[in-house]
């Protein structure tokens, strides 16, 4: 008799137990369960309503910094301007999640483009095939960047996306020559010279270079195709002109001078091709003969 009181007895206080827990749970837990879920669902509307767009190189105050959805390039200067004096302005490179992934399939089909190229050997093919390989898109872009106060309402002042990122890059102090030129490489930068001196530094044209026409693969970005006949197009006023009277191009540090090869028919398409690819990854693909 008194066995089975103790242990009615011991059984009521569990249910007493297993109740306050319950009714604390219901007035206590529910509710802070209810405001951190609140929370959190005003946390991400606010976050869309906000972008990080990262600064990197030569700034004195790098970081990534938040800026409202919408934001543009002269938003962000106004948060780091001015940059470090060693910075070039005129190479500085915004790199976008977006366009990494645009330039990874237009790789993928500018390959299949030169495999199917009519007037190229298999070895060149090849070649070239092979170096496709070590190539990535960096997704990356030269943006025009000057004192955000003048930078508004231009063309310029380009929109900002979430991930963003904004380089600001060293002065170069070199200028490249690549393609069919006897002795590429980097040739220390000398001011108010020539594509021709250059083009002299580095031994001259091969054989198997095209002639009429060059590159210039500018450090600010933009190319510039050359025409070195006697008789040139003068873009700026429309109208062909004797190139001995047209004014010679200055080269600026960094810039790249890009003798192409010539391969008959197929040379416009593939110079394009390779163009293409440099574009998407800063890389010129050995396509020698």
């Amino acid at each position: 008799m008194f066995k089975k009181k103790a242990h009615k007895s011991a059984f009521s206080r569990r249910k007493a137990a297993v109740f306050a827990a319950a009714l604390f749970f219901l007035l206590i837990c529910i509710p802070a369960v209810n405001n951190n879920i609140c929370e959190a669902f005003a946390g991400n509307i606010r976050h869309h309503n906000i972008i990080c767009v990262k600064v990197e190189g030569l700034v004195s105050r790098p970081g990534t910094y938040k800026l409202a959805q919408g934001s543009r390039l002269s938003v962000l200067l106004g948060e780091i301007w001015p940059p470090l004096p060693q910075a070039y302005l005129k190479d500085t490179v915004l790199y976008r999640k977006r366009l990494k992934i645009d330039g990874k399939i237009e790789l993928i089909g500018i390959r299949r483009e030169i495999s199917r190229l009519k007037g190229l050997s298999r070895r060149v093919k090849d070649k070239i095939s092979r170096q496709f390989s070590g190539l990535h898109s960096d997704g990356g872009i030269v943006i025009r960047v000057r004192n955000p106060v003048l930078l508004l309402n231009k063309k310029d002042d380009i929109r900002l996306k979430n991930g963003d990122a904004v380089i600001f890059m060293p002065r170069p102090k070199y200028v490249f020559v690549e393609g069919a030129v006897r002795n590429p490489g980097k040739f220390g930068f000398v001011g108010n010279r020539t594509c021709g001196r250059y083009l002299k530094e580095a031994g001259g044209l091969r054989s198997a270079a095209v002639r009429g026409f060059l590159y210039i693969l500018r450090a600010g970005g933009g190319i510039e195709k050359i025409n070195s006949r006697f008789i040139a197009w003068n873009n700026i006023k429309k109208r062909w002109e004797l190139a001995f009277f047209k004014k010679p191009e200055i080269i600026n540090a960094g810039d790249i001078i890009f003798v192409p090869f010539n391969y008959g028919n197929a040379t416009l398409k593939l110079t394009e091709l390779i163009l293409a690819v440099y574009k998407r990854t800063g890389v010129l693909l050995d396509y020698s003969p």
